[in-house]
């Protein structure tokens, strides 16, 4: 998966609550609960993430593509 800036992709999924431990993933996962999904990604230093899963929101399952389209069209560097 690309690596994107953490506020990318808070304003993607549309996060509105702060970040939660995920330690079911390992020691740097976190998990966002967004407006569509829940995003579960890897916290590699420097406000930079890798995504490691997704979890629509029921109802709205469709969303994850375009979610992952807007990801990868991120312009992060």
């Amino acid at each position: 998966m690309k690596e994107v800036l953490y506020s990318t992709l808070v304003e993607i999924a549309e996060a509105g609550s702060p970040r939660v431990r995920a330690p079911e993933y390992g020691e740097r996962a976190w998990r966002i609960r967004g407006k569509y999904a829940d995003i579960v990604y890897w916290d590699s230093g420097n406000t930079w993430c890798n995504i490691i899963n997704v979890f629509p929101k029921p109802g709205h399952e469709r969303w994850v593509q375009w979610f992952l389209d807007r990801i990868w069209e991120a312009n992060d560097e």
